[in-house]
Order: structure tokens, then sequence, then C-alpha cells
């Protein structure tokens, strides 16, 4: 039986997938200066190789389903928290490993990070 990438490590990263350069920059931000270590991804394809780092202890994924596939595909399983507009109406999250949606626009950026803290 394979092992999920970078098992054993310690995970305490958060992956930030993003299409929008915008949307990655701003989390990053925000979610570092609450004391999270952010590792920013633009694609699936990056976010795959940031992943294969095993530092990654969650992923927060704005929307991009290609994304929550591919990171499923190498680690069946990856924790997600989805950032969502409409695209909770595309397909049953839980089939994408989701464990938390956060609504958008963002909610207040201290309670997501405590979210994200807690969920780590």
């Amino acid at each position: 039986m394979n092992e999920p990438i970078g098992s054993g490590a310690k995970r305490s990263g958060i992956l930030v997938v993003s299409t929008d350069p915008a949307i990655t920059t701003l989390l990053t931000r925000a979610l570092s200066s609450h004391g999270l270590e952010v590792f920013p991804a633009r694609s699936a394809e990056n976010a795959v190789a940031v992943y294969a780092s095993g530092r990654i202890g969650l992923v927060l994924l704005d929307e991009d389903l290609r994304a929550a596939d591919a990171l499923r595909g190498v680690d069946p399983e990856v924790r997600i928290v989805l950032a969502a507009g409409g695209v909770l109406h595309e397909r049953p999250i839980a089939d994408l490993g989701v464990i938390w949606a956060v609504p958008k626009p963002f909610p207040n950026f201290v309670r997501l990070a405590a979210r994200l803290h807690e969920l780590l």
C-alpha cells in the first residue's frame, strides 16, 4: 500500500490554491500574519508539486475543483478546506476530501486563521 506523500513528516503548512493571483496574495499575507506557514500555488500542477514537499497539512482551495482532483490523485487522504462561492452546487464536496467549506467573500481573517489552526 502506498504511503501518502510526506507521511511521517511534520505537516503544518497550508497550501493556498487559486488561479487568481490577487486571492493567492491576499490569503498568503493574511494567514501568514496570523502565524500560519503558507505555500501559494496558482494551478493544479503547481499545487501537486508544492504538496509533494511533504510539509502541507491542509489545503485551502479557492474553487479550483481540478486542483482537488489532482491532489486526491496523489494523496487520497488530502485534507481540503474549500473557499466557495457558487461552486458548492457543482458536485458533492465530500467526494473531494473537503473537511470544511468557508463562504466567500472571506469572513474575518482572524476567525479564518483560528479555524485553520484548529484543523491542522
